[in-house]
C-alpha cells in the first residue's frame, strides 16, 4: 500500500494565553512519498510537529485547526473505513485494560477489529502468542497487565495493533519506555515485517541511534515544522554534505543531525548552521501550493457505525472479565445483605399492626388538610375507625419504599465505569471499532449482569426471613428495578468528571426518588393552592427522573392488587369505592386523575431521554477528532 502526502500545512489553535496569535504553526509544506514495505522515522526535536505529522496522517486532527494539502493512498483519497480497517496506530500515551491478561486484552482486540465472528479462538491466540515471541514478551502472555513493566506494556499495545495485520502501522515516539535491546529486537521485527509481509512502517523519534537509521528505509527530518529532508535514509548524509553540513569524525551522522535540528532552538549562536537550515527548508519547498486549494478547519468525516451484536457480546464479555470477580462479589453480598436485614428488621417493626395503623392515621390526616375532595375526607374519617383492615391493604406498598434507598446507593458505583475506561475506548474509537450505541449497551448489560448476585441475594434472603410479610409487587420491583434506576447513573456518569461531586448529586436526588408520591401530591395540592410558581417547577423537575415514575408504579400496582384482593373492600363497596378514588388522589403527584398508564408512559419517555442524552455525552466524550480531506 503507497501512501503520498503533499503540500501538508497543519496550523493548530493556540493554547498559549500568553501569545496574541489565533494558530500556531506545526507543519509546513511537508511531502513525502512511501511504497509498500517502506520503513520511515520522523526524525525531530521536541515540538518540530513529529506527532502532529504522524496523526495527520493516521486521519487525526484536533477540531478547530487549520489543514491544507493532500494525502493518497495508491494514488486515491483515503475513504476513511477501508483505510482504519487496514491501519495501525500506536500513539504515545500507554493506556490499556490493566485488569486483564496480555493474551485476553489481544483476544478482545482482535475479535473487535478483525471481527471474527465465526474463527477459532485458539486461531487467534496462535497469531497473537507468535507476536508476543517475536517482541520477546511471550513468557508474560498469561500474566495481568496491570503488574507489568511499562517496557513491557508499550510492546503490548504495539501487538495490539499487529494482531490485526494492518498494512501500515504507524508509531508515535516508538522508543518510549524502551532499553537498548528491547529497542534493538523491536526494529529487528519491524524490518521483518516490511521484508516478508511487506508491511509500510512510520515512526517518530527524537534521538535514533545508528543501529535505527540502518533499518529505515528512507527518513523525514524536521525542524520547527519545516521539512528539512524527506528520502532514502542512505542519501542523506550527500544531501547535507551538499549544503555545507558535513559531520565530525568524532561523531555519528544521526548524533550529527540530531544536533542540527535542534539549530532554531537551542543553537541559534551557530550562524553557519542556522543559515544553512534556512537554505535547505527553503530548497525543500518544491511543491508550492495551488491557488483553488483553502484551508479546512473542520472535521467534517463522521464515522457512522451501527449497532452489532457481535461488539456489543465482546464489550459486554470483556467488561465482565475486568470487574466482576469472586473475591468483589463475595464482600460486596456480604455488606449488601447485612445491611438489607437490619433494615428490614426496623421497617417490619414499623409495620407493626397496631404501630403502623397509628402512624397510618396520623399521616393521612394530614393529607386531610390540603384536600378539598369530600370522598377522600371521608375515606380518612373511616381509616381512623377500619385503621386494622386498611392498613393490611396500604402495607406492601410502604414496604415498597425503602427499596428505592437500596437501589440508589447500591448503584452508585455504576457512574464510574465510563470514566474507568474512557482512554481505552477512545483509543479504540480512533480505529472506528465499534459504534457508541454499542459500547452503551454493552456496559447496560454487563452492570445488569454485575448486580444480578445482589438482586438474587435479596430474593434469597426475603424468601428465608420476610416471606410472609412480602407481596408479589416487592418481587416485581427487585426484577425490574435496575433498568429503572441504572439509565440514570449512566447518564451521571457520562458527563460528570469528579467522582465526589458525583456521588454527591446522586445521593442528593436519591432522597427525592425514594420519597414516597403521595408527598409530592401533598405539595402539588399545597403550591396550586398558594400559586407557588418555584414550588411546581421543583415538582416538574422531580419528575424528570424515571425511579420517581418507577416507584410509584411499583407502589400504585401493589395497592390495587392488595385492595382488588381484600375481603374488606369486597364486602363494603361503598369503602372500595372511596379507596380507589383516594388512591388515585395519592399518586396524581403531576396532574388531577392521574392513574397507573400515565406514570408507566412518563417512565418510559423519561428513560428514553436518559439513553438518548447518555449516548450524545458519551459520543462527545469519546469520539475522536478524525479528519481525512485536508483541503476545501
Amino acid at each position: 500500500m503507497d501512501l503520498e502526502w503533499k503540500n501538508v500545512d497543519i496550523e493548530l489553535i493556540n493554547k498559549n494565553k500568553s501569545s496574541c496569535d489565533e494558530y500556531v504553526r506545526c507543519i509546513t509544506n511537508a511531502n513525502g512519498f512511501l511504497k509498500s514495505g517502506s520503513i520511515c522515522a520522523i526524525i525531530g526535536p521536541i515540538g518540530s510537529g513529529k506527532t502532529t505529522l504522524i496523526k495527520a496522517l493516521v486521519g487525526i486532527i484536533p477540531s478547530g485547526s487549520r489543514t491544507n494539502g493532500e494525502i493518497f493512498v495508491n494514488g486515491m483519497t483515503r475513504y476513511y473505513y477501508n483505510w482504519l480497517s487496514c491501519i495501525g496506530y500506536v500513539d504515545e500515551n500507554d493506556y490499556i485494560y490493566e485488569n486483564l491478561t496480555v493474551l485476553e486484552f489481544l483476544r478482545y482486540s482482535a475479535s473487535l477489529r478483525l471481527k471474527y465472528q465465526d474463527a477459532d479462538l485458539y486461531e487467534i491466540d496462535s497469531i497473537s502468542e507468535d507476536i508476543l515471541k517475536k517482541l520477546g514478551i511471550s513468557d508474560i502472555s498469561d500474566s495481568k497487565i496491570h503488574i507489568l513493566s511499562p517496557i513491557q506494556k508499550r510492546l503490548i499495545l504495539i501487538a495490539n495493533e499487529l494482531v490485526t495485520i494492518p498494512r501500515i502501522l504507524f508509531i508515535d515516539d516508538i522508543l518510549k519506555e524502551m532499553d537498548d535491546n528491547t529497542a534493538s529486537n523491536l526494529f529487528n521485527y519491524m524490518k521483518y515485517l516490511s521484508i516478508y509481509h511487506n508491511v509500510t512502517v512510520i515512526f517518530t523519534i527524537d534521538r535514533p541511534t545508528s543501529k535505527i537509521f540502518a533499518l529505515s528505509s528512507h527518513i523525514t527530518l524536521l525542524s520547527d515544522s519545516h521539512t528539512v529532508y524527506f528520502g532514502k535514509t542512505k542519501k542523506a548524509e550527500k544531501y547535507f554534505e551538499y549544503y555545507g553540513l558535513k559531520k565530525p569524525e568524532s561523531a555519528t551522522f544521526p548524533e550529527f543531525i540530531s544536533e542540527i535540528l535542534e539549530t532554531k532552538n537551542k543553537y541559534s549562536e551557530i550562524k553557519a548552521h542556522q543559515n544553512s537550515l534556512n537554505k535547505i527548508i527553503n530548497n525543500v519547498k518544491t511543491n508550492p501550493v495551488p491557488e483553488k486549494m483553502l484551508f479546512s478547519n473542520e472535521n467534517g468525516t463522521k464515522i457512522c457505525k451501527s449497532l452489532s451484536l457481535w461488539d456489543i457480546s465482546i464489550i459486554a464479555n470483556r467488561q465482565c472479565k475486568m470487574y466482576v470477580t469472586y473475591k468483589k462479589t463475595f464482600v460486596f453480598l456480604f455488606l449488601f445483605g447485612f445491611i438489607y436485614l437490619i433494615l428490614f428488621k426496623y421497617i417490619f417493626i414499623f409495620m407493626n399492626k397496631d404501630y403502623f395503623g397509628d402512624k397510618l392515621i396520623n399521616i393521612y390526616s394530614l393529607v386531610k388538610n390540603y384536600v378539598t375532595d369530600q370522598s377522600v375526607h371521608r375515606f380518612i374519617d373511616l381509616i381512623k375507625i377500619h385503621s386494622s383492615q386498611i392498613s393490611k391493604i396500604i402495607q406492601n406498598s410502604v414496604v415498597l419504599q425503602p427499596m428505592g434507598i437500596l437501589f440508589a446507593f447500591l448503584l452508585i458505583p455504576s457512574s464510574n465505569i465510563f470514566y474507568f475506561e474512557h482512554q481505552m475506548v477512545k483509543k479504540e474509537s480512533v480505529m472506528a471499532t465499534y459504534s457508541i450505541g454499542s459500547y452503551y449497551i454493552a456496559t447496560f448489560f454487563s452492570e445488569l449482569f454485575f448486580y444480578f448476585p445482589y438482586c438474587f441475594a435479596i430474593q434469597i434472603l426475603s424468601g428465608l426471613f420476610f416471606s410472609k410479610k412480602l407481596g408479589w409487587g416487592f418481587h416485581i420491583f427487585l426484577i425490574f428495578g435496575l433498568y429503572a434506576y441504572l439509565p440514570v447513573f449512566l447518564f451521571f456518569g457520562s458527563f460528570i468528571k469528579r467522582t465526589g461531586i458525583r456521588y454527591l448529586i446522586i445521593s442528593f436526588l436519591a432522597l427525592f426518588w425514594i420519597t414516597p408520591p403521595f408527598m409530592y401530591s401533598i405539595l402539588r395540592n399545597l403550591y396550586t393552592k398558594k400559586q407557588n410558581l418555584l414550588g411546581l417547577v421543583f415538582l416538574v423537575i422531580s419528575a424528570l427522573f424515571p425511579p420517581l415514575h418507577y416507584n410509584a408504579f411499583c407502589v400504585a400496582l401493589a395497592y390495587k392488587t392488595d385492595s382488588y384482593k381484600s375481603r374488606f373492600l369486597e364486602k363494603n363497596p361503598s369503602v372500595k369505592e372511596l379507596s380507589d378514588r383516594f388512591a388515585e388522589y395519592l399518586y396524581s403527584y403531576l396532574f388531577d386523575s392521574m392513574n397507573i398508564w400515565y406514570i408507566v408512559l412518563f417512565f418510559f419517555i423519561t428513560s428514553t431521554i436518559y439513553i438518548y442524552f447518555t449516548i450524545y455525552a458519551l459520543k462527545k466524550l469519546l469520539t475522536p477528532e478524525h479528519r481525512f480531506k485536508l483541503s476545501k
